[in-house]
């Protein structure tokens, strides 16, 4: 079927290139004797419920394809719907807000900077984390929400800490591709950045290789140009993860990588590791 679908279609002389995205859900078969067929709902409801599901796997694994629903993909459903349930309830709740990790420069001990790392409380006062919420932020509306509360607060704290005199280097923040696909994001941070007098080399930007994945890698490309050519870092976080790229590191303008805990963890005591970080540092 999704063959006969993706076939092109000639309309007014012209032949349109056709793609479609397909969740799929059973209806028990009563007259196969063995139920050789899986039972996705007995009601209109269920099934149209399980089809979404599926729908919105195809979609998320790369479009133009069908996908069969199992209740796996209804658990992976309810733990993102869980998911996106909490940041609303944290965004309504005065939080999520930046708490900072030191970097320190292992030779000196000096303190060269910070990382904003997202920390919050539940409804019941629970403390919230960023695995809580992942979800969030790849959505549209949420994840765009997340983003401007964090960079509130960084601004906020530059620009505090800036009039008391302290040099606290740079603070990283953590950005995604809801963020970069934006064309407006740049000129918004730029222009948040500069009522507030904020410098922008006060402020590091940091993503994974996946805002370069699929079609808005030339939007990223963009934004990224935009931010670096007026003073901010460029961080790769993750790197080695799986998404790595050398073209990324020539096409896009990254300032720094940061290598991922699993090779770094072992780096005494694992030669493979060892050998690893410093290719990683020879490229760099």
């Amino acid at each position: 079927m999704t063959a006969t679908l993706h076939a092109p279609l000639p309309y007014c002389d012209r032949t349109i290139e056709c793609r479609v995205s397909m969740g799929v859900a059973l209806y028990p078969d009563t007259l196969c004797p063995d139920h050789l067929l899986p039972d996705h709902g007995s009601t209109i409801d269920e099934l149209m419920k399980h089809a979404d599901i599926a729908l919105y796997e195809a979609k998320n694994s790369g479009r133009g394809r069908a996908v069969l629903f199992e209740p796996a993909l209804l658990e992976s459903w309810q733990r993102e719907a869980r998911m996106l349930d909490r940041a609303r309830q944290a965004l309504a709740h005065g939080s999520p807000e930046p708490w900072y990790q030191p970097k320190v420069h292992l030779t000196t001990g000096r303190i060269i900077g910070f990382e904003a790392l997202l920390r919050g409380t539940h409804a019941d006062g629970s403390p919230l984390v960023p695995t809580d919420v992942a979800a969030a932020f790849e959505h549209a509306e949420l994840g765009r929400a997340i983003t401007d509360r964090m960079l509130a607060g960084v601004i906020a704290d530059c620009q505090r800490w800036q009039a008391a005199g302290i040099d606290i280097g740079h603070v990283a923040i953590n950005v995604s591709g809801i963020d970069l696909y934006d064309d407006g994001f740049a000129d918004r941070l730029l222009g948040r950045l500069a009522d507030a007098r904020v410098p922008t080399r006060m402020i590091e930007l940091e993503m994974t290789e996946s805002v370069f994945l699929g079609r808005n890698a030339d939007s990223v490309g963009r934004t990224l140009y935009r931010l670096s050519q007026a003073g901010l870092s460029i961080a790769l976080d993750d790197f080695g993860t799986g998404y790595a790229s050398l073209s990324h590191l020539k096409q896009f303008p990254i300032d720094i990588i940061k290598i991922d805990q699993r090779f770094v963890r072992e780096l005494q005591t694992n030669p493979d590791d060892a050998a690893i970080i410093r290719t990683v540092l020879s490229l760099a």
